[in-house]
This record gives structure tokens, sequence and C-alpha cells, in this order.
């Protein structure tokens, strides 16, 4: 029976400790535990401090995982930043809950 590896991670616009955005290293990172499923949190969109780019799409290139969704959480005076998704198997279905509590 094979398993299924499932990884979770606020990368935080891949801005790290050194206060320097650097998205190789989430890359390597996720590249390194190898995951079938990956669930992404503050992932930017066409943000400036991330380089304008849409930083799933990045990843997901970069790792070629084929299958992948982003969902809008918040939005910014430039771009917005929300919830990934990457997967190795076919997102047949999306869906956005929004647990916002006021």
């Amino acid at each position: 029976m094979k398993k299924l590896r499932v990884m979770t991670w606020n990368i935080h616009r891949a801005i790290g400790l050194d206060r320097r955005y650097r998205i190789g290293r989430i890359v390597d990172v996720i590249r390194h535990h190898q995951p079938d499923l990956v669930l992404l949190q503050e992932v930017d969109h066409g943000v400036p401090r991330s380089h304008r780019h849409k930083m799933e799409l990045e990843i997901a290139h970069a790792l070629e995982y084929p299958w992948h969704t982003w969902a809008q959480a918040n939005t910014l005076k430039e771009g917005s930043y929300g919830n990934s998704t990457l997967s190795k198997f076919p997102i047949t279905k999306r869906r956005v809950i929004d647990l916002t509590q006021g």
C-alpha cells in the first residue's frame, strides 16, 4: 500500500527570518520532503514585495507539480495573497470556504 505524503506550510510570502524574498528556499524544502500534495498559506500573487510573481505557478513549475490551484484570501493595494494547493494528482473540484469570523 502506497502512502500519501501531505505537506502544509505557511510560507510567509517566501520572506525568511533574514527579511529577504527567496522563493528558491521554499522550492528546496518542498523538494527535500517530496510530498504528493502541498497546501501553502500566505502565497503572493502579483505583489511588489515578491517581484510580482504568481508564486504558486513559480513553485509548481519548479517542482513539476502538474496540478495546482490558488485561492485569494486578501486583496492588497497591488496584488493579493492567499492559499495554494499543489498536487501530483488531478484536482477535479475546487471550493473556497471563507472561515473569517467577525
